[in-house]
């Protein structure tokens, strides 16, 4: 999984940056996971979750920047820093009557090695937890052919440094790069999902969905948040499932994030010129998976 931007003409030019920005963020990763049957139709589950994350930024090695760093030499165009994390996630699933499924789980936030070679960006020496995501969900089948489910998941961004700490903390003394200096900005988001899934025949189910967020990125946070423009709040889903043999299939879907606009609000500190950073789009989502079946 991951994340990138990439600006041809960088909203960080007119404090001296190169014409070209953006961040990438990779991920990798691996769960070993265990379930256990407590009781018929209960489960429980647990799982280990290694991950691998490699970070890239670029367009930020402006003279403005580098004042406010607390290490300018690694605060941008670095290249590709890569540092292991680790995680656990718990879970429960269980029957809660002859067509009702429910559902809880916690992932705990993801512990990341330090990002030495941005250590002069992010708070505490490049330091870039994942956060924690929490939730829970209910699915009906309500025929033999039609089902719906819910779910709603909390995201602590706020509860991380990188992702929550405010940039006017620069003001009050804490550079680019400190413990506790400037991050995102964002603020805890929570998710609403909405599914229906429909068993046309025995080979074609067709699926459909609706997800809606509240707000994570506050008007007065989004100068370094253009970085990463994860303001969009609301996507709709469509996709299929055709089994052509007993034993394969394929998935494929395609989502739309409507267009927004944020405009800013203060976000740009007198102590680099003032004004807003005003952020907008959208965004489309494309997938395919294939999957073979071995046992029933």
């Amino acid at each position: 999984a991951g994340v990138g931007t990439d600006y041809k003409r960088s909203p960080y030019e007119r404090f001296g940056a190169a014409p070209r920005a953006g961040v990438g963020l990779a991920l990798v990763g691996a769960s070993l996971a265990a379930g256990y049957l407590v009781a018929p139709a209960q489960a429980i589950g647990i799982s280990a979750n290694l991950a691998y994350q490699e970070l890239r930024v670029q367009g930020l090695d402006a003279a403005t920047f580098r004042l406010i760093s607390s290490d300018p030499e690694h605060l941008s165009d670095q290249g590709r820093d890569g540092r292991p994390g680790i995680g656990f996630t718990l879970s429960w699933l269980g029957a809660l009557g002859p067509q009702l499924t429910g559902g809880l789980s916690y992932r705990s936030k993801t512990w990341t090695q330090r990002y030495k070679e941005y250590a002069g960006l992010f708070p505490d020496r490049g330091r870039v937890d994942l956060p924690a995501i929490y939730g829970a969900g209910l699915s009906w089948e309500f025929t033999p052919h039609w089902a719906a489910a819910f779910e709603y998941q909390r995201i602590e961004h706020g509860e991380e440094r990188a992702f929550g700490n405010r940039f006017e903390r620069v003001l009050g003394g804490e550079p680019l790069g400190a413990k506790q200096g400037p991050g995102f900005g964002w603020i805890n988001q929570d998710v609403y999902k909405f599914g229906l899934s429909h068993r046309l025949s025995e080979q074609l189910t067709l699926r459909a969905g609706y997800a809606r967020a509240s707000a994570n990125i506050p008007p007065a946070q989004t100068l370094l948040s253009a970085l990463a423009p994860s303001f969009l709040r609301r996507h709709y889903t469509f996709g299929a499932t055709w089994a052509w043999r007993p034993e394969w299939e394929v998935s494929g879907y395609a989502a739309v994030a409507p267009r927004m606009d944020l405009p800013g609000e203060g976000s740009i500190p007198p102590l680099l010129g003032g004004g807003d950073a005003n952020l907008g789009g959208r965004q489309f989502f494309l997938g395919l998976s294939f999957g073979r079946r071995w046992s029933d």
